[in-house]
């Protein structure tokens, strides 16, 4: 079970289906809510919102968990922010706020500047 994950996203994510990406799932969940000892993640029908009592509604990252072989991390990055393996704007995956996606499958590897990226994406929210 993750710390800071709701009971509804741990549950979600526990079944053997998930083997192959929970691994991902666990890096990306840590860098998520390293960013304040606030942040947590709850799960919203298919998606995971990242957020804290200083970012109250607006997340600064939404983790997608439809399926168990595709994930799709949203980020809400300052425009023009460059980072390999960005994919492009995902229509039927739209969050308001949200301007860096990310595909991860089971093969990938998570980003190494992730943590800097989940940073840099609440700072964003936090400036005027």
């Amino acid at each position: 079970m993750l710390d800071r994950l709701d009971e509804r996203a741990n549950k979600r994510i526990a079944g053997p289906a998930w083997d192959g990406i929970r691994r991902q799932i666990e890096i990306i969940h840590r860098a998520l809510v390293a960013v304040s000892p606030t942040a947590s993640g709850e799960l919203t029908t298919i998606y995971v919102k990242y957020s804290t009592r200083e970012t109250g509604t607006q997340p600064y990252a939404v983790l997608w968990i439809k399926k168990s072989t595709e994930l799709i991390l949203g980020l809400a990055l300052p425009r023009g922010h460059n980072l390999d393996g960005i994919t492009p704007f995902p229509s039927r995956l739209k969050y308001t706020g949200l301007t860096v996606y990310l595909r991860i499958t089971p093969e990938s590897e998570v980003p190494d500047v992730l943590r800097e990226l989940a940073r840099d994406a609440y700072a964003h929210l936090l400036s005027p």
